[in-house]
């Protein structure tokens, strides 16, 4: 019997999305769950949790390092996800493992590869690494407006909008959905601001976009995924609308959730038109211009923006998306049915590989 291993950074994790995939899976399938740091180096076994599908409860226990891993660690700066980084690293390596998805690298490298893309590149906002204080500041007078973005950031945190005004540099981010405004009426105040952040994190830089509903920030999230026979589609789209005069829409920011009917019916029938194609563009290509450049995927979250014009701009990629926002519109069976089926795709496939 096949075991498909969830995985994630900290323990008890994602636990009711966790159970919701082990509780849809059939009985043909074991599933459990644990973190890197759960796997004995010596014996190559795992103390983590297994699925009881009789009981629909989950079982602490000792467990082969599984066949199929649905990897949903996030890497940022901190200990405890260095810690985990090489051994993913080596899991990857591991011949008797298969990964669904490999994931995605970081913001930088994910830009570098598709500014080249002649189909993808009109969409993707102005994109700088922002190395030391002089390269900000050059860009600032450039541009007047940028904003930072940690290169391992995600869920709207650390995003910082700097501003260059008459009376100095202001500064705008959220906490906890609270805005926070700060100003430098001096430069040497400002840099040493800016070289702290600089020196505890990675930070890109890019052109500010006044993408809004009002006086609210506004994206749309959409949510693809591989099904049964290998292929893309989508799950759903719904749309994030963070508080007001915020600066990101992400929930955890103070975000609500509207539907896409919702947005869309605001927009004249013409510029609807323009816009649905521009972002049919962009799920066409993505995950297959993604796929040759970083290995095999299963599953992405499409972060787009579409200002007052009708301009349409790739925001972000996440190879491990949150659900919320499709979940909020409308509840999909299919999204925790999807990591089963796709494991029953690429056991089919490696059945294949080895017969020939």
């Amino acid at each position: 019997m096949k075991i498909i291993g969830l995985m994630t950074i900290r323990k008890n994790q994602e636990l009711s999305y966790f159970t919701a995939i082990a509780s849809h899976a059939p009985d043909t399938v074991n599933i459990v769950r644990f973190t890197p740091l759960d796997i004995d180096p010596l014996t190559e076994l795992v103390h983590g949790y297994f699925y009881h599908h009789e009981e629909g409860s989950w079982e602490e226990t000792t467990f082969p390092i599984p066949d199929y891993i649905y990897d949903r660690c996030f890497y940022n700066d901190q200990l405890l996800s260095k810690k985990c980084d090489p051994i993913v690293k080596w899991l990857k390596q591991r011949p008797q493992t298969t990964f669904l998805g490999y994931g995605l690298p970081n913001k930088w490298e994910v830009y570098e590869n598709l500014i080249n893309e002649e189909t993808i590149a009109p969409y993707l906002p102005e994109t700088n690494i922002v190395s030391s204080y002089p390269k900000l500041i050059k860009l600032l007078k450039k541009n007047k407006s940028v904003i930072l973005k940690p290169v391992k950031g995600s869920g709207g945190n650390g995003i910082i909008h700097i501003k260059l005004v008459k009376n100095g540099i202001n500064l705008h981010y959220q906490r906890k959905g609270e805005n926070i405004y700060q100003t430098f009426a001096k430069q040497n105040e400002f840099r040493v601001f800016i070289e702290k952040l600089l020196s505890e994190t990675n930070y890109l830089s890019q052109s500010y976009l006044h993408l809004q509903k009002g006086n609210r920030p506004f994206d749309i999230r959409i949510l693809l995924q591989k099904n049964k026979d290998g292929k893309w589609g989508e799950r759903g789209r719904g749309v994030r609308l963070g508080t007001e005069n915020g600066l990101v829409s992400n929930l955890q920011n103070g975000g609500i959730v509207l539907s896409f009917e919702e947005l869309i019916n605001e927009w004249k029938p013409t510029q609807k038109q323009l816009i649905l194609e521009e972002i049919d563009t962009i799920i066409t290509h993505i995950p297959r211009l993604l796929e040759e450049k970083f290995g095999r995927l299963f599953e992405l979250g499409l972060d787009i923006g579409v200002s007052a014009n009708g301009a349409v701009w790739l925001l972000d990629l996440n190879s491990k998306p949150g659900r919320k926002v499709i979940n909020t519109i409308k509840e999909n069976k299919e999204l925790y049915t999807s990591i089963t089926d796709y494991m029953k795709y690429l056991e089919l496939q490696q059945t294949t590989i080895r017969k020939e």
